[in-house]
């Protein structure tokens, strides 16, 4: 039985309950029962919940609004989130901005200019920081932030990152003596930035090419994620140049020489595979295959795309955004190996 006991202090820890009976004399006198700590384990299974639920809702969300309130639900349901808000940093105009902004003491900000505010230290750093009283005043007194809206108790911030540029910040505070941010509030908080961050910047050039289609060339150009048209058997006909870093080639003319099913495509049958999951649906919708980098490492992308219809062009061609979720993968089967030795660990304290 999966339960929850209150320690000593008040606090209430998840544990799992076994029992069997003591029998003497073909009577039943007691019983054994044990308790065994689950809480790492129940927690690293709401973290993996709310990864899966942050990436559904991405795909779902009509707009990002949408998707701000709706992870908004899904932190809450892991930490306190009364206070809760989203700054997004572009370097175009130089702007911060709060899309998203929850708080039981502040409006929303209007877009500024960057000043010397926690949210803005955390856009300078790179690095979460959980400023309580103490830290808070240590940063003043270095001259590096300043109070900015009214003071809270605990502030905890992380930044959204893609690969080493920081796009936001995700933040939590509390004005409120009862709820205190720590250790495991903070490492939360920055396991779901991983996810908001891919998700942002997905939704992001998403919404964008819907808004106007006039831009559609210099997005395609800028884009972080390989966008490319290609034939259903898979020859590409134009592709971007996120493309063309991605599989670690020199220019776009190099990757248009390639022959997708012998140089791209770990597994040639893949492109067929896709074929039947088109002609299927209709569409691909985060289909993941293998394929080669030119220094000969595979990389794992997963796609997106349709059809693209035009009178110029006899046969059926394909628009397809392809993402490297390489690493992600990687610390994903990390963290499946690190659950598998705390089990056994767990197995042998359990043994012993």
């Amino acid at each position: 039985l999966e339960t929850r006991r209150r320690r000593k202090d008040g606090s209430l820890v998840e544990v799992q309950l076994a029992t069997s009976p003591i029998i003497l004399n073909g009577k039943r006198i007691g019983a054994y029962a044990s308790y065994r700590d689950i809480s790492e384990q129940k927690r690293a299974e709401e973290l993996n919940a709310a990864m899966y639920a942050i990436a559904a809702r991405s795909q779902s969300a009509e707009d990002l609004q949408q998707f701000y309130a709706s992870v908004h639900n899904i932190v809450g349901q892991l930490m306190y989130t009364r206070n809760f808000y989203i700054a997004i940093y572009d370097p175009q105009s130089q702007l911060l901005s709060f899309p998203y902004f929850v708080d039981e003491a502040d409006a929303t900000p209007e877009p500024k200019r960057l000043g010397r505010g926690l949210t803005e230290y955390v856009l300078r750093s790179g690095e979460p920081l959980l400023a309580t009283p103490e830290v808070f005043d240590d940063l003043v007194g270095r001259g590096e932030v300043e109070l900015i809206g009214a003071p809270s108790l605990d502030w905890l911030g992380v930044p959204l990152k893609s690969g080493a540029t920081t796009l936001g910040v995700l933040v939590v505070q509390s004005y409120s003596e009862h709820v205190r941010f720590g250790e495991r509030d903070r490492e939360i908080l920055k396991f779901v930035s991983q996810q908001l961050a891919t998700a942002i910047e997905h939704k992001r050039y998403e919404e964008a090419l819907r808004r106007s289609e006039a831009r559609y060339r210099s997005l395609i150009l800028s884009a972080v994620f390989g966008i490319y048209r290609c034939t259903l058997g898979g020859r590409f006909l134009e592709i971007n140049p996120a493309l063309v870093t991605m599989l670690g080639y020199g220019s776009v003319e190099d990757v248009l020489k390639l022959d997708a099913r012998r140089d791209v495509y770990l597994n040639p049958q893949e492109i067929d595979r896709l074929t039947d999951e088109y002609q299927r649906t209709g569409t691909l919708n985060g289909v993941e295959v293998q394929w080669k980098h030119k220094h000969g490492h595979t990389i794992t992308v997963r796609l997106n795309g349709r059809a693209a219809s035009s009178a110029e062009e006899p046969e059926e061609i394909l628009e397809l955004i392809a993402e490297d979720i390489t690493e992600r993968r990687q610390l994903e089967e990390q963290f499946r190996q690190a659950q598998k030795m705390e089990a056994v660990g767990r197995l042998a304290g359990g043994v012993a």
